[in-house]
């Protein structure tokens, strides 16, 4: 994908058509070109521009190798160009189209579509059931149409449905069209396995494949146009399907979703239809008109072993002796040793010891600091006392105050560090001493201060 990005860059350089040398070329956010994958395919959006008019192209640059690839697509596009149909988009293939890395690689051109896929249009419509059920009146249209042409797409899903905004269906990637007169026994591609019967092989190649998924898009829409179609919508859908997926078509008595619907008052007839097929063989499914047709006898059920049998027998053998003799014994024997010997070892002589230095470390800059600001609140303080009148000594006092406070935190910082860095165990003793040289520190200066204070009133009033 980075390669096809890098040259989409520059479509002067990279297309041999001398038209799509001048297009524009969809760009992200980003500036990068937008390429959305699908198949064997990735696709660009270009845009030709000229005085009169715009037009805008599906470039489709492929990054898988596909057998028989420029023949199957010359069958397709002879198909094509012989019909004028609404739900197909003709397209020019072009063997030599793109270069990269000085190698080219073909492309396909066609016109591009505006519109929804089909996941996106459901969800947009959601709580309108007459969309929905017009919808549907299109999904049968497009089959029976199918029908008469005799062809196959293959791999009808959300991605390969765009749902233009009058409701109706273009289908793009033909990858893996069948058409009437194709000499190739199997198919390059087996389609969404969300919209597939669980029989589907490649070799299951011919204009009645697409009759099961048809039958599944038809039934979904049915069901979310219900009154409960909302929740359903919550309950089952993603991305990669409408609500059924292929769990439900390879177990379907076990499917929580059949289960759910085949009671339904509006749409169980329906639903149970669609669950016999699961169990049908691929090639006795009906086309879409005779689903509908509840007067049509429906195929005969077969057991598929390949989806319980072949998973349940080989575990059997193999868990009671192996089971039963190694597992008890690691457990019971290695597990508890290592647990009770080594884990209380480190956390309770290594974990406390780090994280009280850490978090009492000494600031040798700081302390200066703390020190020096402590003795010059001081003695700005004593000198405003000298100085005399009542309003220096006050202040004096106050600044005189600070100061011992200051400095007595920076003394007793630096003996903490000290006596802690060299004596850790006598701890509680050094933070005694600490504590009563602090109080005769204090006392000490507090008589100075006191001393200091008479002397200034005594010479204020002499």
């Amino acid at each position: 994908m980075s390669d096809y990005r890098e040259v989409l860059q520059n479509p002067q350089l990279s297309f041999s058509n001398l038209e799509l040398q001048e297009a524009e070329i969809k760009n992200s956010r980003l500036g990068l070109p937008v390429l959305v994958s699908g198949g064997f395919a990735l696709t660009a959006c270009a845009t030709l521009k000229s005085s009169r008019s715009k037009s805008q192209w599906a470039i489709r640059c492929f990054h898988k190798e596909v057998p028989d690839f420029q023949e199957r697509y010359q069958y397709i596009s002879n198909f094509l160009n012989r019909q004028n149909e609404d739900f197909l988009v003709k397209f020019t293939y072009e063997p030599q189209g793109i270069k990269v890395h000085g190698q080219s690689y073909p492309i396909i051109k066609m016109a591009w579509v505006d519109g929804l896929t089909l996941n996106q249009y459901v969800e947009k419509h959601i709580k309108k059931p007459k969309r929905l059920l017009a919808l549907a009146d299109e999904i049968k249209r497009i089959s029976k149409r199918i029908s008469q042409l005799q062809m196959g797409h293959g791999d009808l899903q959300n991605g390969n449905i765009l749902v233009r905004e009058s409701g109706n269906c273009v289908l793009v990637d033909y990858d893996g069209i069948y058409v009437l007169g194709m000499p190739y026994s199997h198919s390059n591609e087996t389609g969404h396995p969300s919209f597939q019967h669980p029989e589907r092989n490649s070799a299951f190649f011919n204009d009645r494949m697409d009759d099961f998924s048809l039958i599944v898009i038809w039934t979904s829409l049915i069901v979310l146009a219900t009154s409960s179609g909302s929740e359903l919508w919550k309950k089952y859908y993603d991305s990669e399907r409408l609500i059924f997926s292929k769990e439900d078509y390879k177990n379907p008595d076990q499917s929580p979703l059949f289960s759910e619907l085949v009671n339904h008052p509006q749409v169980g007839n329906w639903v149970k239809r669609l669950k016999h097929l699961c169990s049908s063989q691929i090639q006795d499914i009906p086309r879409l008109d005779k689903f509908l047709d509840l007067t049509f006898t429906l195929p005969q059920t077969v057991n598929l072993p390949v989806v319980n049998t072949s998973k349940t027998l080989p575990p059997k053998p193999r868990p009671p002796q192996p089971v039963t003799v190694n597992t008890p014994t690691p457990v019971t024997v290695n597990t508890p040793t290592p647990v009770t010997v080594n884990t209380p070892t480190p956390v309770t002589v290594n974990t406390p010891t780090p994280v009280s230095k850490n978090q009492e470390s000494f600031d040798l800059g700081k302390t200066v600091r703390t020190v020096t600001m402590g003795i010059t609140s001081a003695v700005i303080g004593i000198v405003l006392v000298g100085i005399g009148g009542i309003t220096s000594a006050v202040i004096g006092i106050v600044l005189v105050g600070i100061g011992v406070a200051f400095v007595v935190k920076g003394i007793g910082g630096v003996v903490t560090a000290v006596v802690r860095s060299t004596i850790r165990i006598l701890l509680p003793v050094i933070k005694v001493v600490r504590d009563i040289t602090i109080t005769i520190i204090l006392l000490f200066v507090m008589i100075a201060t006191t001393l200091a204070v008479i002397g200034g009133i005594a010479g204020a009033f002499s």
